[in-house]
């Protein structure tokens, strides 16, 4: 008996080109265009693709980080303090903020004085973050709560039934798939 071989190609890269934008299509242009010195808040049901936002806009790029609970908290520390082992970051994005510990917490609200501090500088860095609900409703220390609603502030929508067949067609045909 000879064994046929099923050629499925792994998922891609999370982007801004394959996101399925459905209902979320500004948040999906104010993220193309953001430029250094800029701020954006998405919140959001799980599925609503903040996680994917957030890959896509540091993917392929030596200059920005991804951070959600499971990094250390010496990389949030590194990272807040503008001190991450290498050339300065020009974005950071921070993933399932509603998760966090008062620890990591702290490093997201030094983060956010430091973007303040250097948002008119030619060390200016863009920070995008992402939790699971609106500012004003955020179970966070109330300093770094405030600091949400500073700049660009975004609501994701889960995709319609229409919308999901569609991004599933995408992601099949993606990988060789009818």
């Amino acid at each position: 008996m000879k064994q046929l071989l099923l050629d499925v190609l792994p998922a891609q890269a999370p982007s801004l080109d394959n996101y399925v934008p459905g209902p979320n299509a500004e948040a999906l242009a104010a993220l193309r265009a953001l430029p250094s010195g800029r701020a954006v808040y998405l919140w959001g049901p799980a599925a609503s693709g903040r996680t994917h936002l957030l890959r896509a806009m540091v993917a392929n790029a030596a200059d920005a980080i991804y951070l959600d609970n499971d990094a250390p908290i010496n990389t949030f520390q590194a990272v807040a303090d503008g001190d991450a082992g290498h050339a300065p970051l020009r974005r950071v994005a921070i993933d399932d903020l509603h998760a966090m510990d008062d620890a990591r917490q702290a490093c997201v609200f030094a983060l956010y004085n430091r973007w303040r501090e250097s948002a008119a500088t030619e060390h200016a860095l863009s920070l995008v973050v992402a939790g699971d609900t609106a500012p004003h409703q955020m179970q966070l220390r109330e300093d770094l709560r405030t600091r949400l609603g500073w700049d660009l502030v975004f609501r994701l929508d889960a995709l319609s039934d229409a919308d999901k067949m569609a991004a599933l067609g995408r992601q099949a045909a993606s990988r060789g798939m009818q």
